[in-house]
């Protein structure tokens, strides 16, 4: 609350944020806006790390010396391109995996060996950026002094704006003349066939990709699909644990005039809905009773439990996969129930009426078969 109009203003930090974002071009706008934040916030160095689709490492994306020595040799495993830089960071579970596992913001001591510091006596701070449950990363600060209360409690919410940054980017980015346009999902899986047929036909090659299309309605409380010959999702609702019975259609790609039809699913509060692609079922894990394994991880998290199901399937195969292995669940709590008190945008327990968890970035699983693998 800002006084001298008797209203309530938009604090400072955050109005620098929104005209970062807004100033800037979508593609640079998560970057902008991390500078603002770091700026704000009166930190050495700032950076975002955005989950790796694997689960298993961050990859700092924006990578900003706000206080610059005179020269720094680049860290351990970081490769720099002019100003830019990338550097992988594999789950080790140090302080950056728990921001993200726990959502819950991590402060780390300068006499704890701080590997972030750009000098003695600096402290880093990362806070999960997370909006609804989808774990998109790391907002890593350094600050010179010791952080008060305030100042984390400013950084968490600052993390969260960041969350509704990229994914309102997002957006812009977001090529798809039919999903804009409010069209159905049969609507979209017809015109994205035909897409994919005119660029076969064009580039010589006998491409195809299989897929799952699907929209849940929050207030009916069901889930339509589109189901272009992939492999069908389980439901597990109470102690059972089965695959959708799904009307498969052709794949995407195969012929411009294929036909899709979509079936409805009524969604009962507790149900965890659990999608992914033929990787998990490839002959090296035929071993892997996957009804059972997603029984035993009903009580985990979304998140964690497609961790788990993803190294279940890992450690069958010798982490040796002849093709892609993606999961995606999603549980449905029937309605909100109670106001959400999240500060970072994630619960650290289920909560309603949708929470997700996903190996992959894409809402549409799918499945490409090419003979050029370099399309």
């Amino acid at each position: 609350m800002l006084r001298g109009t008797g209203r309530e203003q938009v604090p400072p930090t955050v109005a620098g944020a929104l005209a970062a974002a807004e100033a800037a071009s979508p593609v640079d706008a998560v970057e902008a806006v991390t500078r603002e934040l770091g700026l704000a916030l009166d930190a050495t160095k700032v950076s975002f790390l955005i989950a790796d689709l694997s689960g298993r490492a961050l990859v700092r994306l924006v990578h900003a010396r706000l206080s610059t020595p005179a020269s720094t040799p680049p860290a351990p495993g970081e490769r720099r391109a002019e100003e830019e830089s990338a550097t992988v960071l594999p789950f080790d579970g140090g302080p950056a995996e728990q921001a993200v596992r726990t959502q819950e913001l991590q402060v780390v001591d300068p006499a704890e060996g701080n590997p972030g510091s750009v000098g003695p006596g600096s402290w880093l701070v990362l806070a999960p950026v997370t909006e609804r449950g989808e774990a998109i990363g790391v907002l890593e600060l350094t600050l010179p002094h010791r952080p008060e209360a305030a100042t984390l409690g400013e950084i968490a919410r600052l993390a969260h704006l960041l969350a509704f940054v990229v994914i309102a980017n997002r957006r812009h980015t977001d090529l798809c003349n039919a999903r804009n346009e409010g069209a159905s999902l049969v609507e979209q899986a017809a015109a994205t066939n035909r897409a994919l047929a005119e660029h076969a036909a064009v580039s010589g090659l006998e491409d195809y990709v299989t897929g799952l299309i699907g929209r849940v309605d929050l207030r009916a409380g069901t889930m339509e699909l589109v189901n272009a010959g992939h492999v069908a999702p389980y439901l597990v609702r109470g102690p059972e644990c089965r695959a959708l019975d799904l009307p498969a259609d052709l794949p995407l790609g195969l012929f411009p005039e294929a036909m899709y039809r979509s079936t409805w699913v009524d969604l009962l509060p507790g149900d965890r809905v659990v999608f992914l692609t033929d990787g998990m079922l490839e002959r090296n894990a035929v071993d892997v009773n996957l009804p059972e394994a997603i029984g035993a991880t009903r009580s985990l998290h979304p998140r964690e439990a497609v961790r788990a199901l993803a190294d279940l399937v890992l450690d069958a195969t010798g982490t040796t996969l002849s093709d892609d292995a993606t999961v995606l669940c999603l549980d449905w709590h029937g309605g909100h129930g109670e106001d959400r008190d999240s500060v970072h945008g994630a619960r650290q327990r289920c909560g309603g009426p949708v929470d997700s968890g996903s190996k992959s970035a894409f809402t549409g699983l799918n499945e490409s078969k090419r003979k050029d693998p370099g399309w």
